[in-house]
């Protein structure tokens, strides 16, 4: 069914669940452009949309590496990488020498905890208060996970399985209350270095191709975790099957409620 020919001006019954739809996938595969088309062409029609970006980490703990980041800068330590970059698309911490970092890594774990029960809470409170019929969610709960993963097991620690852990309970706790889907769009890994490549020409290849591999080996497992819940979990392989499969799933269940 084409785009065009899909009617949102249907009545919804106002008994409808609010739908939580999750795009995931690796860096520039197009997953913030399609969570933006799709709340235009919601709110369009008269479908009440709300936008939520749910990656990297979050507030107070971000705010901390933004400090480090421009103390360490100051004082002329920072990390060869960091140097002449533009850093909005870097980890502000991968910009700290890791014998500088590593003593505070359980002082960044506790932030994160904080921020991330905010951010939940933030998007909860949407949710609830707000009664949209989409919650559209850029990145996510597998993103974070494996971004936790990555960040602490490379550092010699474990406080990734606990921040996982916190992730997958709140992620629990959302499927009783809204309906859930988690979209992955997973290209070929030789698309998505071209892609990345384009968007961040700074970043070596060699980081951007070790990145990849490791997202494609653990994402797998991610998406067993969440089949075993009976989530709803759909994968294309780009951005345009995957709006054409949300706008047609989402016409045919309101559809069958009105």
């Amino acid at each position: 069914m084409s785009m065009t020919n899909i009617d949102f001006n249907r009545k919804i019954k106002k008994d409808l669940k609010t739908t939580i739809i999750n795009l995931s996938g690796p860096p520039s595969v197009g997953k913030t452009a399609l969570s933006k088309i799709l709340k235009i062409m919601f709110l369009r029609n008269n479908i009440k949309c709300v936008y939520s970006s749910f990656t990297g980490f979050h507030y107070v703990s971000f705010l901390f590496s933004k400090t480090l980041y421009i103390l360490f800068k100051l004082f002329g330590k920072i990390t060869p990488l960091c140097k002449g970059l533009m850093i909005t698309k870097v980890n502000l911490f991968d910009c700290i020498p890791s014998r500088y970092l590593k003593p505070l890594l359980r002082f960044i774990y506790c932030l994160e905890i904080i921020s991330l029960y905010n951010k939940l809470l933030n998007i909860f409170l949407k949710a609830m208060l707000l009664r949209p019929k989409i919650v559209l969610i850029d990145e996510g709960f597998p993103h974070l996970m494996f971004y936790y993963t990555l960040f602490y097991y490379f550092r010699g620690s474990t406080f990734y399985r606990s921040l996982n852990k916190h992730l997958f309970r709140s992620f629990i706790k959302l499927t009783r209350h809204f309906n859930v889907k988690i979209i992955f769009i997973l290209p070929s890994i030789d698309y998505a270095i071209n892609n990345w490549r384009k968007r961040d020409p700074y970043i070596p290849k060699y980081m951007i191709l070790n990145w990849l591999r490791m997202y494609y080996t653990f994402i797998w497992y991610y998406i067993k975790l969440f089949k075993a819940l009976n989530v709803n979990v759909l994968i294309f392989n780009n951005s345009k099957h995957a709006i054409h499969y949300i706008l047609k799933d989402l016409h045919e269940s309101y559809d069958e409620k009105t």
